[in-house]
Order: structure tokens, then C-alpha cells, then sequence
């Protein structure tokens, strides 16, 4: 028997009957679009309560590296001998804490070899998932938010897109009602598949190695709970910055003007949110000169100078680019960028031209693959300061940086 309750429903479609002669012919047609499917229990909205998800990732596992597989030292030589040995021991499963009522796991799994009397081949494969639990029952929105926070974690530490392969919700209080037609039996719902249109980038199929990462769980596996526990604290704080910071990664196979307006947007939202006391002069110090400006100039000037007033004492786009590139350079980034003030000019220089489009600078504006380069370190910056803000220090990153990084494709 099926039992599907479908989420986040709304009308896509609405067709009446076909007339003849003022009579109807058929039936009228509506169709719907299903955000969620719920596969395993029919539940109403209010009932939407659980206390565990679990989801697997794409390139997840690689980002773990987490291996249980073990080659036998003197395989050459048994090759030699026409045979091969491969061991495989299923590896821990990694608990970690994010709040006072919820908590973290990644857990391995194994598809194991079966046995058929003639074998062609046999294979083991690793999945990892990471799974959410709650001590108080938590909304369904609630789960779906504490899986973005950690996609977007995944995102950066990938430094590419990822999405959810497969996603499972249990409660386990839940109990499903058959209904009068089935004799209303009743019996606990151990888990719910959830079906959904995906929250990234399913063109990315490529696996991720290592090498390609920003970093991943090894790098950072004796400060995980620490750093993701920040990373958890500050999404919020940073969302409007993250969500232009990960549309990158998730749209990553196109690039135009808007990506570079993006980047620059979502630096200054980053300097804004994290830097919010980095005035051009102290409060008291500007109030003081507004009111002197006010009091020598004509009246009929004021609406004009309250106007300029407002954002009068807030750093420019020079200024917060300038302060990013002090505080969160390093190797990795010399090793893009030759000159610091040069590049911070182009960008603002940049960004002015493609937010105004003025004829006098449209000869010396990047376009092109010229401009991609140019946002390229652009986008490394935010991330080294989403990182140091998060708990990695700059000899953690030096650590991981210092055998390079080409991950740079989007």
C-alpha cells in the first residue's frame, strides 16, 4: 500500500469541460505543483513534526574522506599470482554538537557485495550522510533550514555546488492511521522519503577531489564542532551575503556582468554585517559637523545635505575593499593578485562602470575572461573572511593553502 502526502501545493493549471450545444463533454482538468512529497505517511500540516533528517549529500563523502577501504601491502605480488585482496571495515560514525537541542552525525554506509553463482563482478560502495537530531520535536521548515546552513558549509568547503541525493524524516512518536477502509490499523512510521525539487545545482556531476577543495572535514576535524557551531550562529547574521556568495557556486557553469555586481555586493553586505562600526569618523564627530553644516548653509540647501547625511559617514567601496584585502589576505591570494591597490581600484573602478555603464569608461572596463579573473579573487577574499570569522585561524589556512589550490572553476 502507498501512503503520500504532498506539501506546498498550488494550482499550475485550470481547464472547464468542453461544451457542445451548452452541454458539457469530459471532465474539467486542474493540475497542481507539489513542492515536497512526503512518501510514507499521509500527514496533516500541523502534524509536519519530527525529530531526526537525514540526507545524502553529493561529493559528501568526498569531502569527508573518510575511507574504510584497506589494500593488502603485498598486492603487486599477488597480482603477480593472479590474485587480489581488498579489505573493508566500516568507519566510525562522527557525532558532533550544533545547539543545546540539536546535533550533528556523519554516518557511512557500505553497499555491500552480493553472491550469484556465476560472478561477472562485485563491488562495495561508500555513502555518507549526515544526519540532524533534535531533542524537541522540530518543525519541517525548521530540518529544511539546518540542511541549507549545512549545504551552503558543504558549498564552500567543495568550493563548488552540491545538492541533496536523497532525504528521509522520521518522528518517533509517529504513528499512522489507516482509516476505517483498512480496519483503522495502526502502526509506528519509522521513516518518510521526502521528494523535492532540489535546493542547488544538479548540473554539477563531477566528483571532487581533495586538491580541488577549499578545504574539507580532515583539515578542520579536531575544531569541527567549534567551527560549525559559529558557522551556524553567523549564517543568519550573513545571509544576505551568503545567498549572493553561494548563487555562484550553485550557477557556476555561466558568468556575466551581474556575477562580478554580485561579488562586490556581497562584499560590501560582508564589511556591512561583520564591520558595522567602521565609520569614516566617530558618531559624535559627525553629528557634530552635520549641525555645524546645517547652521552655515542655506536653508533651502538642507533637504539636499540631509539627503547626502544618511549614508554621509559610511565607508565607500574603496574603503571596505581596502579593509577586506588588509584583514583577510594571505599566501593564496598573493599568488593571484601581484598588486593589492591595483586590484581593489579595478574592482571598484569595475563595478562603478558596469552599475552605471558611462561612456567614459567603457573602453577601459574588463569584460570577458578579463573580468572573470578579476572576480575570481573577488570571491577567494569572502571566503577567507567567512573563514576566519567561523574559527579557521590564519595558520590553519596557511596549513591547507600552502601546497595550492585549483579549484577555480566557478
Amino acid at each position: 500500500m502507498i501512503v503520500n502526502a504532498l506539501y506546498k501545493c498550488f494550482v499550475t493549471h485550470e481547464q472547464g469541460p468542453n461544451l457542445k450545444q451548452g452541454q458539457p463533454i469530459g471532465e474539467p482538468i486542474i493540475r497542481y505543483y507539489a513542492n515536497f512529497i512526503l512518501d510514507g505517511a499521509h500527514l496533516k500540516t500541523e502534524e509536519l513534526f519530527f525529530d531526526k533528517l537525514s540526507v545524502e549529500f553529493f561529493n559528501l563523502a568526498q569531502w569527508l574522506g573518510s575511507d574504510g577501504f584497506k589494500f593488502d601491502e603485498n598486492r603487486f605480488e599477488m597480482m603477480k599470482n593472479k590474485e587480489y585482496k581488498i579489505h573493508y571495515k566500516l568507519p566510525e560514525s562522527i557525532k558532533f554538537v550544533i545547539s543545546p537541542t540539536l546535533s550533528g552525525c556523519f554516518e557511512i554506509m557500505v553497499k555491500t557485495p552480493g553472491w550469484s553463482r556465476y560472478n561477472e563482478s562485485q563491488t562495495i560502495s561508500q555513502l555518507a550522510e549526515i544526519n540532524f537530531e533534535s531533542k524537541i520535536e522540530l518543525k519541517f521548515e525548521g530540518f529544511l533550514e539546518e540542511m541549507r546552513k549545512f549545504q551552503n558549509f558543504l558549498t564552500l568547503g567543495l568550493y563548488s555546488g552540491t545538492y541533496p541525493i536523497k532525504m528521509t524524516l522520521s518522528r518517533k512518536t509517529l504513528i499512522t492511521d489507516l482509516g476505517e477502509q483498512f480496519g483503522n490499523q495502526r502502526f509506528p512510521q519509522k521513516q518518510i522519503n521526502i521528494s523535492c525539487r532540489s535546493i542547488g545545482d544538479k548540473k554539477t556531476k563531477e566528483i571532487k577531489h581533495h586538491f580541488e577543495m577549499l578545504f574539507d572535514y580532515r583539515n578542520i576535524k579536531d575544531v569541527f564542532q567549534e567551527v560549525y557551531q559559529k558557522w551556524n550562529n553567523l549564517h543568519t547574521r550573513l545571509e544576505p551575503a551568503f545567498n549572493i556568495l553561494f548563487e555562484q557556486f550553485y550557477n557556476s557553469h555561466k558568468f556575466s556582468e551581474n556575477s562580478f555586481l554580485n561579488l562586490a555586493q556581497a562584499i560590501e553586505t560582508f564589511h556591512a554585517r561583520m564591520h558595522e562600526n567602521t565609520n569614516k569618523m566617530p558618531r559624535e564627530s559627525f553629528e557634530k559637523m552635520k549641525i555645524h553644516l546645517l547652521d552655515v548653509s542655506f536653508t533651502e540647501y538642507h533637504n539636499w545635505l540631509n539627503e547626502i547625511f544618511i549614508f554621509g559617514n559610511m565607508p565607500t567601496l574603496q574603503q571596505r575593499l581596502d579593509y577586506m584585502v588588509d584583514n583577510y589576505w594571505n599566501s593564496l591570494l598573493d599568488s593571484l593578485v601581484p598588486n593589492k591597490k591595483e586590484f581593489t581600484k579595478k574592482i571598484k573602478k569595475s563595478r562603478n562602470y558596469y552599475t552605471h555603464y558611462s561612456l567614459s569608461e567603457e573602453k577601459k572596463a574588463p569584460k570577458g575572461v578579463e573580468l572573470y579573473e578579476l572576480a575570481q579573487p573577488l570571491k577567494v577574499i569572502l571566503c577567507i573572511a567567512i573563514l576566519q570569522n567561523i574559527g579557521f585561524s590564519k595558520e590553519l589556512m596557511e596549513e591547507i593553502f600552502k601546497n595550492g589550490f585549483i579549484g577555480f572553476k566557478g
